[in-house]
């Protein structure tokens, strides 16, 4: 659920990372205010939560878990609370192979999607600084979601991927660029959103010296998406459009960085034709050690 609001997202973790004789151990804690433009129902609220990740020595192995909480006030005064738990276990014994596989649960005062839950996994080759391709799949569950059938709402997605670099680091800079589809489909005919929607999703970095700038967005209709890999979960009753937005990271020093990154979302509340969007700004001050 978390970056799905109107208006301006801040980020300002607390992030640590520890190495030890059995692994790296990292978290970032976050919180930020929330705060509304344009929203006829939605008064204001906060997001926080916090981030964990353990790698084995031998860096062969990735555990992640997030549980972030979302409280919201409506303007007639009602309430929303929702937690988020999220794992990831991500794999790399296969020599440029990744392979990952991780759940998404929300309990929350909203009944449509309380109680809902998402499963994903990844599929992905790849050649380090020169390409990648792979597959992400997801399927969302909301058994209490209201359709013409009342058997609940599942959400089929799955992201192709294709990535590669051009360039050269220490001459003129190194680019990346990725494009990932997105194909949606939804178990139930639901007003003024199609059973399958497409979208395609599209991103440029350019890495240079302590820089690294990275331009992102998308275009077509999503219907409660999932994106980040799992972390990000869009559960109301959305339909996106289109996006766009950026990133600037500049490497402090050996263990400090700073990141700012922005991005406005364009979408339909389900069941109207008026257009909201979504500007989320976040700065990140990172911290390893």
């Amino acid at each position: 659920m978390k970056k799905f609001l109107i208006g301006l997202f801040i980020f300002a973790p607390l992030s640590t990372s520890i190495a030890s004789n059995i692994g790296y151990f990292s978290s970032v804690i976050y919180g930020t205010p929330l705060i509304y433009n344009n929203s006829s129902v939605k008064d204001n609220g906060y997001f926080t939560g916090v981030y964990f990740s353990y790698k084995t020595l031998n860096l062969l192995n990735l555990f992640e878990t997030a549980i972030d909480h979302t409280y919201i006030k409506y303007k007639d005064n009602t309430h929303l609370n929702q937690n988020d738990f999220t794992f990831a276990y991500t794999n790399y014994m296969i020599r440029e192979i990744k392979l990952k596989a991780g759940a998404h649960y929300i309990s929350s005062d909203d009944k449509n999607t309380d109680k809902g839950f998402v499963i994903f996994g990844e599929i992905t080759k790849y050649r380090l600084y020169q390409w990648n391709y792979g597959l992400e799949m997801y399927f969302s569950r909301y058994k209490d979601y209201p359709t013409i059938k009342n058997k609940g709402l599942n959400v089929y997605q799955i992201n192709p991927k294709f990535g590669f670099y051009l360039g050269n680091y220490y001459k003129g800079g190194r680019y990346y660029i990725q494009i990932k589809p997105y194909y949606i489909h939804l178990s139930e005919d639901l007003t003024g959103v199609n059973k399958n929607s497409f979208s395609t999703e599209g991103l440029l970095s350019y890495f240079i010296k302590n820089w690294t700038i990275s331009l992102k967005g998308y275009v077509g209709d999503q219907a409660f998406p999932v994106r980040d890999g799992g972390f990000t979960v869009y559960n109301l009753s959305e339909k996106r459009k289109y996006g766009f937005g950026g990133s600037v990271k500049y490497i402090l020093s050996r263990n400090f960085s700073l990141t700012l990154s922005a991005f406005r979302d364009y979408f339909n509340d389900i069941g109207t034709n008026k257009t909201a969007s979504t500007t989320t700004a976040i700065l990140i001050l990172g911290a390893s050690f």
